[in-house]
């Protein structure tokens, strides 16, 4: 794979990171503010995230994930944290498909992939999924 296009893949996974960083501490944020209701608050946080990806994610129903549910972390938990996770591998398994290997030890102990599609003239995040020791398979979980 070429240095410029690892980089490519590379700095939009971090992009992407810091975004939902952001918009779970926002999220925060917007859970405390009592003024506005439960589905205020919902509507708020869906809107933020849809942009995000818009941004970054292929177009595609996502029925049990975000930005159609909506879940984050909280302060020394938080899904998304670029200090945390560290990228060990980018592996480019065709023309249009790349994956990044992740691995995180805090919380606990995991090891991601991202992977990444070719689509409409640019690179695009499709899906996430995650190491499972006790069952020996990866497994898809949420953006």
């Amino acid at each position: 794979m070429e240095t410029e296009l690892k980089e490519t893949i590379q700095n939009l996974l971090l992009q992407f990171m810091q975004n939902m960083h952001e918009w779970e501490v926002m999220c925060n944020d917007i859970a405390k503010q009592n003024e506005l209701s439960f589905e205020e608050q919902f509507n708020k946080q869906k809107e933020l995230v849809s942009k995000i990806f818009l941004n970054y994610c292929t177009s595609r129903e996502r029925k049990n994930s975000r930005p159609t549910t909506i879940s984050y972390g909280n302060e020394g938990s938080y899904e998304y944290d670029i200090n945390e996770e560290e990228i060990t591998d980018i592996v480019e398994e065709g023309k249009d498909r790349i994956v990044v290997h992740t691995y995180r030890e805090v919380p606990m102990q995991e090891k991601k992939q991202y992977i990444f599609l070719f689509k409409k003239g640019k690179w695009l995040l499709d899906s996430k999924k995650r190491y499972s020791s006790w069952k020996q398979k990866w497994l898809s979980v949420s953006l």
